[in-house]
C-alpha cells in the first residue's frame, strides 16, 4: 500500500464538497446544481473508469502505521468547522438573497447543503460516533447536530449494529423492497427504535428518563432549540430552506442504507438468536472515488463485521457481497426500481445458492 497516495484520497471529501458547496451559494440559476452532478453524474463516470482498490493494509505494522498517523483523524475532525461554516454561510445567503433569485437556484443551494449534511455530516459524524474516546464521539454529535440527526447516534450504535440484516432492524432492505418506500419508513421508525433503544440503555443502568444519559431526550431539545433560534434571527423562508436540506440529507443517509444491506439476511439460531454479523451480510464497494469521498464507508462489511475499526484501515474481504458500482453509482440504480431489482435481485439468488 502506497501510504502516501492512499493518504491524498481522503481529502477528496474536505475539500471538494466545500468547495462545490461555495460555488453553488455564490451563483444563481443552472450552476447551483453542480454539487448534484458531480456527486450523482462525476463520481459514477470516474468509479466506471478507474479500477476498484482490492487493497489492503498488508501486516499488522502497516496497519498501526495508518493508525498511528495523524492525519486521518485531522481529516475526519475537520469536518465539524467545514460544516459549521456551510450552515453558516447556507443561512446568511438564503436569508439576505431568498427574494432575489427563483426556485431553481433556491432549491440548488437547498440540494447542495444536503449533500454536504448527507457526505459530510452525517458520514463522518457516523464514523467519529464509533470512536472509543468521549470527546470524538462528542465531535460526531456536533456533526449529526448539523444535519439535525442526532438520534442516529444511539439508533445506529446499539441498535441498526445489533439487529442488521434482520427483520428487526428498519434500516435494513428487504428483498424487492423500492427505495421510494424505504426512505420514508426507516427514517420514521429508525427515530422511534431511538427512543426504544435509548429506554433499554437507561432502565439497565437504572438511570429515569430525565437523566443526563439521556441522548435521544437532549438531543431532541438542542434540535428543536437550533430550528427555533435559526427561525428566531432569519425568516421562514430561511428556516424552511435550512430543515429541507437537513431532511435532504436523512434521506441521502437512508438511500445508503437502502444499498448497504437490499436483501441480505442473517439467520436465526435454535435458541432464538441470530448468527453473528459477517462480512457476508453487507454489500460492499472498493470503487475508489465512492469510497474516498465516504471516508471509505463503502467497505461496509468490515465496518460491520467490527465496528471499531477507524476508516483508514477498513478491508476487503474476498467473501464479501460486492455491487457492481461504487456508492454513488448505486444509488442513482436504485432510484430507477425496475433496473435495480433487475440487476441486484439475480445477485442476491447467487448469493443464496453460494
Amino acid at each position: 500500500m502506497k501510504n502516501t497516495l492512499y493518504v491524498l484520497k481522503f481529502f477528496l471529501a474536505p475539500i471538494l464538497v466545500p468547495s462545490l458547496f461555495y460555488i453553488s451559494l455564490t451563483h444563481t440559476g443552472a450552476i447551483t446544481h453542480l454539487p448534484f452532478f458531480f456527486v450523482f453524474v462525476g463520481i459514477p463516470l470516474l468509479d466506471l473508469l478507474f479500477p476498484p482498490s482490492m487493497v489492503n493494509p498488508t501486516s499488522k505494522e502497516e496497519e498501526n502505521e495508518l493508525l498511528d498517523n495523524s492525519i486521518f483523524n485531522i481529516l475526519a475532525w475537520s469536518i465539524l468547522p467545514i460544516m459549521l461554516c456551510c450552515v453558516g454561510f447556507f443561512l446568511y445567503t438564503v436569508y439576505h438573497k431568498h427574494s432575489e433569485v427563483d426556485f431553481l437556484t433556491l432549491s440548488g443551494w437547498t440540494i447542495s447543503l444536503g449533500l454536504a449534511c448527507g457526505i459530510l455530516g452525517i458520514n463522518v459524524g457516523h464514523e467519529l460516533g464509533h470512536r472509543e474516546s468521549s470527546w470524538q464521539r462528542f465531535l460526531g454529535k456536533g456533526l449529526l447536530w448539523t444535519s439535525l440527526r442526532m438520534s442516529f447516534y444511539i439508533e445506529h450504535n446499539w441498535g441498526h449494529h445489533k439487529d442488521v440484516s434482520t427483520p428487526e432492524d428498519p434500516a435494513s432492505a428487504k428483498k424487492g423492497e423500492n427505495v421510494y418506500l424505504f426512505i420514508p419508513k426507516s427514517i420514521f421508525l429508525t427515530w422511534l427504535n431511538a427512543w426504544k433503544v435509548q429506554k433499554g440503555l437507561l432502565e439497565n443502568k437504572g438511570k429515569g428518563f430525565f437523566s443526563i444519559e439521556n441522548d435521544v431526550f437532549w438531543a431532541a431539545i438542542i434540535q428543536w432549540s437550533t430550528i427555533a433560534a435559526v427561525f428566531a434571527f432569519t425568516d421562514l423562508t430561511t428556516t424552511a430552506a435550512w430543515l429541507c436540506a437537513c431532511i435532504y440529507g436523512m434521506m441521502l443517509l437512508e438511500m445508503v442504507n437502502y444499498i448497504e444491506h437490499y436483501g441480505l439476511t442473517r439467520k436465526k439460531k435454535e435458541n432464538g438468536r441470530y448468527e453473528r454479523t459477517l462480512p457476508i451480510h453487507s454489500w460492499n464497494s472498493n470503487h475508489s472515488f465512492s469510497g474516498a469521498a465516504l471516508f471509505n464507508l463503502s467497505r461496509h462489511s468490515d465496518h460491520h463485521f467490527i465496528a471499531s475499526r477507524e476508516y483508514q484501515i477498513l478491508r476487503n474481504y474476498p467473501d464479501a457481497p460486492n455491487m457492481p458500482q461504487g456508492y454513488a453509482g448505486m444509488i442513482v440504480l436504485s432510484w430507477i426500481p425496475p433496473l435495480w431489482f433487475n440487476v441486484m435481485n439475480p445477485k442476491l439468488k447467487q448469493l443464496n445458492m453460494s
